[in-house]
């Protein structure tokens, strides 16, 4: 379909709603869906897509003209197949949609400043808190703009400036060339054993044979990179883009080194931390088909492919991939709706398939391929579980600990073997909470529902939901007493002040997102442990998954019961998830590997499962435990958050949307009740839950529930389909 001068269009523009308006084609110009286009919107102008014919009743002489054609810039009418099904879907604005696939794309980009350290003249300066930041910033990362670093530190550009000024700080112009694909493709001659093979020839035939998806089910370190990879070739042989949704960035780290071995060039690399003109440069390659293999985060989902051939969803089972702010989507079951609207294959892969994908599979719709043995002479790690409750941590010499005396002696007979320790902690900071000794008052966040988080690196309380960060009070606010707060539980800050205390000798890093901030300053870290360089690992979920340490012998879960939850549908799912793929950085080279994991509830069907590697006894539990509830993937849910800065405003209009809900003997509406997180950055949160069968869509039905509800400005309102979370 194209249209010609004076015809009637509709446009969806890029903004966070509906965003359909039609406009009329100017003289001279040709259009087809899909092209993108600027148009006037009110007092400014926006990008759009041409959508198709447009339909209002308004008169073409009141209708504006849109202001220009991007030339060479359109997207393929799968896409747009994909965005209209995704909205229809998530119950999701079509404009928040087009706002996450068209970018920035102007020239201006070509060029860029950036910013470089001279440390010679470190020596010359008083470094202040300020000035730290911003060379921490810039010492940990390359390339980036002055608002970058501004953000990134939290300093000024007053205190850059006079960091310039002093010859600390030298700013850099230079191309901004990301062309670091070369297209001659150099093949390495890794040899796959049987299994890797057998699973590599199936996933080959997948290429060029219309939609189809399959899991790749694996064991940690048994090679299902190495056996996709085979894929990714049949694609680019047949010049195919490809796409790699990875849940968090960080673990691309030894990936791309892997993909760089394997085919002698790196792939595009797509995320939040990569610059705006890198991505402004990256996304005009994409669209332009001027790339072939692109790795990002869930966002790259919706890129705009010229040519896409096959999409990996690589750690497919992970929580990640679900977005739950502004535009709310699971990135992993929207990657199998475009790999059929685009027609192609589509691999999902996992060491534990998420419990949607595992029906999938078992039920025929999806393809299924296993590989049950780790690669080369490696064994799976077994598994010890101390109970807390009849052993807990009590060590007389050292004080307060949280390391069982099992825990202990293993760690130490590690360092005895110079083998490597891994300590898991997923929870930031020094201590989740502080309490008035003398009145049992606890710090809590002024705009959410949280306790504060104590930092002692660098002497702070956290909200870790909305970033409120003040200094520890010297006095209790609710009785006055001096200095009375004490710590109460464990941190990884925690844990690497007991590590360094009783191991003095050893040497110990410390992993989360708080204290290792860019990809360089990860990569520099993860080198770091492949060169033995350090003993002792402390760290959170940041380096529990992707990551291959052949020296690496002993891991220690300190809290295994974290994320167990009554209130959290898929808790039971999520630890099972985290602390298989946690194990299973213990032992991957010759070396065998243990595992100790601490519970309060060792007799909980979890560890059962995992201490004799029973992933089929867990899922089966977990199952029938769905399946009797008509819980998903048995039933369907929509969460509808009604939020808003005063609770009374909130509360009149969740009583006013329960006094209209249509009845339908197929949907249960449970609520309206406070979220457990009753209070987030400052809006009063309320839900409820809508429930129905497996084969009956609630989408129609909340629509036409929440479009005869009368909302007001004051108070927002999101549908989250198959949500994940129920803070």
């Amino acid at each position: 379909m194209n249209f010609k001068s004076g015809d009637q269009i509709s446009v969806v523009l890029s903004m966070p709603i509906e965003g359909i308006y039609d406009y009329i084609v100017p003289s001279g110009t040709g259009l087809a869906p899909g092209d993108i286009v600027e148009v006037p919107f009110r007092s400014s102008c926006k990008l759009g897509i041409v959508w198709g014919q447009g339909n209002s009743k308004i008169s073409k002489n009141k209708l504006k003209p849109i202001l220009s054609k991007k030339e060479n810039y359109s997207i393929s009418q799968e896409n747009i197949s994909f965005i209209n099904w995704m909205s229809e879907y998530t119950v999701q604005p079509k404009g928040l949609i087009v706002h996450a696939t068209i970018k920035d794309f102007s020239d201006k980009h070509n060029k860029l400043i950036s910013y470089e350290l001279i440390t010679e003249n470190l020596d010359k300066i008083k470094v202040t808190d300020k000035r730290r930041k911003i060379i921490d910033v810039i010492m940990c990362e390359e390339s980036l703009s002055r608002d970058e670093i501004i953000r990134l530190s939290g300093s000024t550009s007053t205190v850059l400036k006079g960091l310039i000024k002093k010859g600390v700080v030298k700013p850099i112009v230079k191309e901004n060339d990301v062309d670091i694909v070369k297209k001659n493709i150099n093949i390495s001659d890794l040899v796959l054993n049987k299994e890797q093979e057998k699973v590599a020839i199936n996933l080959r035939t997948m290429i060029d044979k219309g939609f189809n998806v399959a899991l790749l089910e694996g064991v940690t370190g048994s090679g299902k990179t190495e056996a996709y990879f085979e894929q990714i070739l049949v694609a680019l042989k047949k010049n195919f883009q490809v796409l790699v949704l990875v849940p968090e960035i960080s673990i691309t780290t030894q990936w791309l080194d892997r993909f760089q071995s394997k085919f002698g060039f790196l792939p595009y690399i797509w995320h939040s931390s990569v610059s705006k003109k890198n991505r402004s440069n990256v996304w005009q390659k994409i669209i332009k088909g001027e790339t072939n293999v692109v790795v990002g985060a869930r966002s790259a989902l919706f890129l705009p492919f010229k040519n896409l051939g096959l999409i990996i969803v690589d750690e497919e089972h992970d929580s990640s991939f679900k977005q739950e702010e502004r535009l709310i989507y699971h990135a992993r079951d929207m990657a199998v709706v475009r790999a059929r609207e685009e027609n192609i294959p589509i691999v999902l892969v996992s060491a534990t398939p998420s419990i949607e994908t595992v029906i999938n599979a078992r039920e025929g719709r999806y393809k299924f391929f296993s590989i049950k043995n780790r690669f080369g002479n490696a064994l799976m790690p077994k598994i010890e579980i101390v109970d807390l409750l009849s052993t807990p941590p009590n060590d007389q010499k050292w004080g307060k600990t949280w390391l069982s005396d099992t825990l202990i002696e293993a760690v130490s007979s590690n360092l005895q073997k110079e083998e490597q320790v891994f300590l898991f902690l997923n929870r930031r900071g020094y201590a989740p909470l502080s309490i008035c000794r003398s009145c049992g008052f606890k710090l809590a966040c002024h705009s959410c529902t949280a306790w504060l988080v104590e930092h002692r690196s660098d002497s702070s309380l956290q909200c870790h939901h909305c970033g409120f960060r003040i200094k520890p009070p010297s006095i209790c606010p609710s009785c006055q007493k001096e200095d009375g707060f004490i710590s109460f539980g464990p941190g990884i800050e925690r844990v690497y002040e007991d590590v360094k205390n009783r191991w003095p000798e050893a040497k110990v890093g410390l992993i989360a997102s708080d204290n290792v901030k860019g990809s360089k300053n990860l990569s520099n870290f993860i080198t770091a442990i492949e060169k033995k360089e350090i003993d002792i690992i402390i760290g959170t979920q940041l380096l529990a998954k992707g990551h291959h340490f052949p020296n690496l012998t002993l891991v220690g879960i300190i809290d295994a019961d974290m994320g167990l939850s009554a209130w959290d549908l898929r808790g039971s799912e999520k630890v099972y998830q985290m602390m298989y793929q946690v194990s299973g950085r213990a032992g991957r080279g010759e070396k065998p590997g243990k595992v100790i994991l601490q519970s309060h509830e060792s007799s909980n069907h979890i560890f059962k499962a995992l201490s004799e590697n029973q992933n089929k006894l867990f899922l089966n539990k977990e199952i029938d435990f769905r399946r009797d509830l008509k819980m998903p993937p048995f039933g369907r849910l929509i969460s509808i958050i009604v939020s808003g800065t005063k609770e009374v405003e909130v509360i009149k209009f969740v009583e006013r949307l329960n006094s209209i809900k249509p009845k339908n003997d197929n949907i249960q509406i449970f609520g309206p009740a406070p979220a457990v997180m009753n209070r987030l950055r400052g809006r009063y949160r309320y839900r409820f839950l809508v429930k129905g069968p497996r084969d009956f869509l609630l989408q129609p039905f909340v629509k036409r529930w929440l479009n005869s509800s009368n909302k007001s400005n004051l108070i927002r309102v999101q549908v989250d389909v198959d949500p994940y979370t129920f803070y």
